[in-house]
């Protein structure tokens, strides 16, 4: 067998690189589907992290009043969270 053959066979057979694992995953999903649920918005930005804004029938005290920016989905979540009726 030649070096270059032995070389692409190589290349070609080899297993993948390994998925980053999504850290963020659980929070994402659980933001997600609770904002849908209750009308929440969530707004991604241009540079990155999100606007949270309350569902259009929130009534109350805004908690995020003047700060509705979250930098990740953990923050993204208490957010959403926040608006969620108990």
């Amino acid at each position: 067998m030649s070096k270059n053959l032995g070389a692409m066979l190589g290349k070609l057979l080899r297993a993948p690189a390994p998925r980053k694992q999504d850290t963020q995953r659980k929070a994402r999903e659980q933001a997600k589907a609770l904002a849908h649920t209750h009308g929440i918005e969530i707004e991604r930005l241009r540079d990155g992290g999100f606007n949270v804004w309350p569902p259009k029938a929130f009534a109350g005290d805004d908690p995020h009043d003047g700060d509705h920016y979250a930098a990740d989905w953990e923050e993204a979540l208490a957010h959403v969270r926040a608006y969620v009726p108990t």
